[in-house]
């Protein structure tokens, strides 16, 4: 919603998003089973990301960042804990090795 930093939207098992983030799961968790997909949409974490990103790209005369995309499980925690935590998005005391 206009004016609110902070979303979650629930993707559509089936849909192509959930497709391909399924597939990008299991090239690491053969065995794990989505049951539910939440995307997080918070503007200032976006907006530093980009900010890092860029200045990446600069201090590395143009080569810019190795991106690497994370996955965070919460089991049956609701996610709205992790994004509210007040920090970055992650929550160190929510993983495990």
């Amino acid at each position: 919603a206009p004016g609110q930093n902070l979303e979650l939207v629930a993707l559509t098992e089936g849909s192509a998003e959930w497709r391909a983030t399924e597939t990008k799961l299991k090239e690491t968790l053969p065995s794990a089973k989505l049951k539910r997909l939440v995307r997080v949409q918070n503007l200032s974490l976006w907006e530093y990301y980009r900010f890092r990103e860029d200045q990446t790209k600069k201090l590395s005369r143009g080569k810019g960042a190795n991106v690497v995309h994370v996955w965070h499980g919460t089991r049956e925690n609701d996610p709205m804990v992790i994004c509210r935590d007040g920090k970055d998005g992650f929550m160190m005391q929510q993983s495990r090795a």
